[in-house]
């Protein structure tokens, strides 16, 4: 089950995602996300073993697509699919995802978040195991991108005080929070603050932008024209239903016109949510530009949402029309304000 996930992950996300980050890039769009990629993901991504695997298993999507019935509506849209992922794979990804991902680094269209090696509750850890396991996993991007990041993804968000130390000696400027995280400590979301005395700048994400993507209640992947990522037929191992109406069991035939319908209308409307937040007045004041930091797991993009690449693609093509601008983190320069975190023990999403 592991390894089948891994390559409908890869199949389904990451490959067209990165497959539309460089298609971007090369358009001109620059600076769009930070994405971050630990040092276990991204040796899966690279691993001969799981590219071999990841072959084969594209070659059985492309015929199992084939099984579905002609008049299906998303017939047509699932063999496309299928061949194209399975060709972007053979020009692109045969050699991993290291060799896309440092491209788009070194063009500055993307910053890509490091880590420890495994994935561990940082806080948690004596503070030498934390050193070289962060260490371990900056050299570790380094040798697969060429550059060393100089902000990380941190396991569920966890923080402990004292942490940005090890971050500070390791070379390491800024890092992700929750909301509640800073709020908690009479902060603010969105504002990028130096940690206690050192130089690390610490950012707790929006939830309300973030939810209006992530939100399991609220969020557009429930939304009833997509794909339903829980309906899957037996028969063929695809997902053929639409969302629909999830008070109901029954579900209708996913129809990809509509979808692609709903992603142009949601990305305008998630815009005019963005203008909204950005025109809400912030509990701290500040003469910067309104910034806006929103967070999701990748595999929403494509794995779970099997839109959101299309979605995503389309806001980053609209908000320049709005004279709204990307950044990355690292592009987010703290004030100087200090935040000295009163947390007694460490913080997380949990």
């Amino acid at each position: 089950m592991g390894e089948e996930w891994l390559y409908q992950a890869y199949g389904h996300s990451y490959i067209p995602l990165l497959h539309t980050l460089t298609d971007l890039a090369d358009r001109g769009f620059r600076n769009m996300a930070s994405l971050g990629v630990t040092p276990v993901l991204a040796a899966q991504l690279d691993h001969p073993y799981a590219l071999a695997n990841l072959e084969i298993w594209l070659h059985d999507w492309q015929l199992r697509t084939q099984q579905i019935p002609r008049a299906h509506p998303a017939r047509d849209n699932n063999m496309e699919s299928a061949a194209s992922t399975l060709r972007i794979f053979g020009e692109s990804f045969s050699r991993g995802a290291s060799p896309v991902i440092r491209k788009l680094i070194d063009v500055e269209a993307v910053e890509v978040l490091g880590g420890p090696l495994s994935h561990p509750l940082s806080p948690l850890l004596d503070s030498r195991v934390h050193s070289f396991a962060l260490s371990e996993g900056l050299k570790d991007a380094r040798r697969r991108w060429g550059h060393t990041p100089t902000g990380v993804w941190v396991p569920e968000c966890a923080y402990r005080p004292g942490q940005e130390n090890i971050y500070e000696e390791l070379g390491v400027h800024h890092f992700l929070v929750d909301e509640t995280a800073v709020t908690s400590a009479h902060g603010a979301p969105n504002v990028p603050y130096l940690l206690a005395q050192s130089s690390v700048t610490v950012m707790g994400r929006d939830s309300r932008a973030s939810d209006f993507v992530w939100s399991a209640e609220r969020g557009y992947p429930g939304r009833s024209d997509y794909l339903d990522f829980h309906d899957i037929d037996l028969q063929r191992g695809l997902r053929l239903s639409r969302v629909g109406d999830r008070s109901h069991e029954s579900k209708e035939d996913y129809d990809p016109t509509a979808a692609h319908n709903a992603t142009v209308r949601d990305a305008h409307e998630f815009i005019a949510r963005l203008i909204e937040v950005m025109n809400t007045p912030a509990p701290i004041t500040s003469t910067e530009t309104p910034l806006v930091v929103i967070a999701i797991d990748t595999e929403l993009l494509g794995h779970w949402w099997r839109e959101g690449v299309s979605w995503f693609t389309r806001v980053i093509e609209l908000l320049p029309d709005f004279d709204i601008h990307t950044v990355t983190l690292e592009q987010a320069y703290p004030t100087s304000t200090r935040f000295d975190c009163p947390w007694a023990d460490f913080l997380g999403r949990g």
